[in-house]
């Protein structure tokens, strides 16, 4: 059974999770966080076949780290039953 300490410090775990969803990464911190070189992520851009990404300026990408979640989600393949 979970005690009260336990419940807050999962609540407060919950909470900084969903505000680091929130966080804009540029280049170099997304396609370390995916694992990849940010080269590929530039090319993916330009195929558009990677992740989302916020244009901000003509230098300025940033990568919403829950966009990035939900691309690799959508990308996950399973095996058939």
């Amino acid at each position: 059974m979970d005690t009260q300490d336990d419940l807050l410090r999962r609540d407060v775990w919950l909470a900084a999770e969903r505000a680091r969803a929130d966080l804009l990464m540029d280049q170099n911190a997304a396609s370390a966080y995916i694992g990849v070189s940010p080269r590929t992520m530039e090319r993916w851009r330009a195929e558009r076949t990677g992740p989302p990404f916020i244009r901000l300026s003509v230098r300025a990408i940033r990568y919403s780290r829950a966009a990035i979640v939900a691309w690799i989600a959508g990308r996950t393949v399973r095996e058939s039953e």
